[in-house]
Order: structure tokens, then sequence, then C-alpha cells
């Protein structure tokens, strides 16, 4: 909706990663709704969701898009679910989501609790929540 104009205009639009990984959530659970499959199909989806946030784990836009195609390659390794996020919401926008690792004046997140998580904790906490 919003993405052609600030495409258009030459903008670098940095999507958020709280709410990246909010929507991933979100898109689970609805697809096991929408499947009537049991609530126990959540927790088996997202254990495959660690591997897709790795991209927020390296330093540079090339080691990104490495794990993007990695990820691709072995696309069919996936359920369906994380197939769909990984063709439609990670691997057409992954340069969205990672704008910050070429500007350090761009924030991850522009969620407040997120960023102060971020800046405060130590890495092998954070892997553990």
């Amino acid at each position: 909706m919003f993405m052609s104009p600030i495409n258009a205009l030459g903008f670098k639009h940095q999507f958020c990663k709280f709410h990246f990984k909010q929507n991933n959530n979100r898109i689970i659970r609805k697809y096991v709704k929408d499947n009537n499959l049991s609530e126990e199909k959540i927790k088996e989806y997202k254990k495959f969701l660690p591997e897709l946030y790795e991209i927020y784990e390296v330093e540079t836009q090339t080691e990104v898009a490495q794990i993007v195609n990695n990820l691709k390659k072995k696309i069919n390794e996936f359920p369906e679910v994380i197939q769909y996020i990984i063709n439609e919401k990670l691997a057409p926008y992954y340069k969205n989501l990672t704008y910050f690792l070429e500007n350090t004046k761009i924030e991850s997140t522009s969620n407040i609790i997120e960023r102060i998580f971020e800046d405060l904790a130590p890495k092998h906490v954070k892997k553990m929540l």
C-alpha cells in the first residue's frame, strides 16, 4: 500500500524487527486456525522461526542475502506456513528488514521495549527467550 510511493521517492524503509516477528506469529496462528490444526502445531512451526531470524545475527547485507538464498534453496524442508513466510514476507523484503546494517542511524526496531531489551540484555539471554 505505502511501499510503492516510498520506493518511487527513493527512500529506504526499515521494517521493524519486532513487528516482523509479531506478524510471523500471527500468520502461524491464523494458519493453524484456518486449517483446524491442533495448538501443538503452533509450537512446532515456531521452532523454524529462529532460522529465519538469523538475518539479525549478521553484520552485512551480503551475509543476509546468503542466509535468504540458503533458506530458498532448502524451502521444501519447511512446513507450508514457513514456506509462505520465507517466500512472501522475508525473501522479497529482506533488505527492508536489515537496512540498519548499512546505516547505524537506522533503528532495527520501532518498538521501544524491544530497543531497550536489545541494548541491555546480553545476547545469550535473548537467545533463551
